[in-house]
């Protein structure tokens, strides 16, 4: 598995895309930024444990493999010094 960044559902575009549709929808609805901003909030909390559980169990798996590496490396040491 690779990571790479901003590559979830919402990067920096959409955040940006976000943000000026809060503030256009303010202009219409006045004092709705308090409501529009706080769902903002609630999603990018959820987007954000969301991705960093993915980046959490892909470090695991990666570190399991060079556990693993490091073991059979030092197996073959120990056999080639027997």
């Amino acid at each position: 598995g690779q990571y790479s960044i901003d590559s979830g559902i919402f990067g920096p575009t959409e955040v940006r895309l976000l943000l000026g549709t809060i503030i256009t929808v303010e202009v219409f609805i006045p004092g709705a930024i308090h409501y529009l901003a706080s769902v903002a909030c609630v999603f990018l909390v959820i987007s954000n444990l969301i991705e960093a559980r993915k980046l959490l169990k892909l470090a695991n798996e990666t570190d399991a493999q060079d556990r693993k590496a490091k073991e059979e490396e030092l197996r073959s040491r120990q056999r080639e010094n027997a």
